[in-house]
């Protein structure tokens, strides 16, 4: 996977930052994810295009989540607990579009994301919002608040939670965690 790829062309203004970013374990990509990434980038062609490894999220995670990546290190917790923290991260320091490597693009980010938006989230079929595609302005307050969330979750662990991991890691960092920030500061 390139590492980055610079916008071809800068289209309308909008508030949130033209960036995509994605993230895997390791630069290699199956081919499906390839080829979803390759989809991402010509449909839209006026967002810069990051990639990180894990290699490049431990250089790129700010001060504010330094502590909770060595604890999450130090535990031995899952890759996804990793990219949960990084996604939130990178979206409260820089702003832009996060779509997890298995998510299709089906049309450009302009058809959804609109010039005044600050922030834009998806909603399930279950009615659940969805952490796997989001668009935002840095600093904005919900992606703030999920970040510091997550980051007080993991920081209070003593181990790494027996049990299913999966389910483990939507609680304490991943979806429903993200679900429920959301609802608390959209009342």
């Amino acid at each position: 996977m390139p590492l980055s790829l610079p916008p071809l062309h800068a289209g309308r203004f909008q508030r949130i930052p033209r960036r995509l970013v994605q993230s895997n374990a390791s630069s290699w990509c199956t081919v499906r994810m390839r080829r979803y990434a390759t989809a991402w980038h010509r449909l839209n062609e006026g967002y810069a295009y990051e990639f990180y490894d894990n290699r490049r999220v431990l250089e790129e995670c700010g001060a504010q989540c330094a502590r909770t990546v060595e604890k999450l290190q130090t535990l031995g917790a899952p890759g996804a607990a990793l990219a949960d923290v990084f996604r939130m991260e990178t979206l409260a320091s820089n702003g832009g579009v996060w779509a997890d490597m298995d998510c299709v693009p089906l049309v450009p980010i302009g058809a959804w994301v609109q010039p005044r938006d600050d922030c834009v989230l998806h909603i399930e079929g279950s009615g659940t919002l969805v952490h796997w595609l989001i668009a935002s302005t840095a600093n904005h307050p919900l992606i703030c608040a999920m970040r510091d969330r997550l980051c007080r979750n993991i920081d209070r662990l003593q181990a790494w939670p027996d049990g299913d991991v999966g389910d483990t890691i939507f609680k304490i960092c991943g979806p429903s965690l993200f679900d429920a920030v959301a609802r608390e500061c959209l009342h």
